[in-house]
């Protein structure tokens, strides 16, 4: 499940996963575009889950061609059988300023 811009080419226009998943491999969220972008380290740090502060990879540029794989933040990575026993929403909030991808327990989604 991923999100992109539709007005350019991938990956100029970035692309945010939000679920990625291979095989039995942990979910993991990723920002995927071309060019210069790196991850602000700083900000990435006060948002990483408890115990697991900094980043798996700060540059955001991809070109596999040149093994170039795009950047992920440090953060929880449940798997297929954690949203299995976990139902509920994921849902993104994407703004100039930041993304933050929310996993919502079935129990606690909102009526309205």
């Amino acid at each position: 499940f991923w999100a992109m811009n539709s007005d350019r080419l991938w990956p100029a226009g970035g692309e945010l996963d939000i679920m990625e998943f291979a095989n039995y491999s942990p979910n993991k969220v990723t920002f995927h575009i071309s060019g210069n972008c790196h991850l602000d380290t700083d900000k990435v740090a006060k948002c990483a889950p408890l115990g697991q502060a900094g980043v798996s990879s700060t540059d955001c540029e991809t070109n596999y061609f040149v093994n170039k794989l795009g950047c992920m933040p440090k953060q929880r990575q449940p798997d297929g059988e954690f949203f299995s026993n976990n139902p509920g929403v994921i849902a993104s909030e994407w703004t100039s300023e930041h993304i933050i991808v929310y996993h919502i327990p079935e129990a606690s989604i909102p009526a309205d």
